[in-house]
């Protein structure tokens, strides 16, 4: 998600299996039968507060095809308004405007390290949203 000055919303949050803080993408689960677009907005709004408008999806990816059949789907959405805080307050420690000049950094520095993070932010800043 963007806003009007081309920021993207990123969370910090700790993955368990990993044992890492990083920054990412919200992301989570597409429920059977649920459009890819439709569990975004919800994830998104469960994961931030924020609701967005004009969501389109910008590629779909296996992200780990040699361990699972598991496919990612990156959605850009514009930001709307903020209601509230996110339902889960265990879901991110932070909740962040990242100006696209400083997505690099954090891609190098090892701040994002998750392939979906990876692959959405890349696609955004080298092939953007169109």
């Amino acid at each position: 998600m963007t806003n009007p000055s081309g920021q993207v919303l990123l969370i910090w949050r700790h993955r368990f299996i990993t044992g890492r803080w990083g920054w990412e993408l919200p992301a989570g689960r597409v429920d059977p039968g649920e459009d890819p677009v439709v569990a975004a907005v919800r994830e998104v709004h469960e994961e931030t507060g924020w609701r967005v408008r004009s969501p389109r999806l910008l590629c779909s990816l296996a992200t780990t095809p040699g361990l699972a059949d598991q496919r990612s789907h990156v959605i850009h959405a514009h930001a709307d308004t903020c209601d509230g805080q996110p339902s889960d307050p265990d879901e991110a420690a932070e909740i962040r405007w990242w100006p696209a000049t400083e997505l690099d950094k954090l891609l190098r520095s090892g701040d994002i390290d998750d392939a979906f993070t990876t692959a959405g932010l890349l696609w955004y800043l080298h092939l953007g949203t169109g």
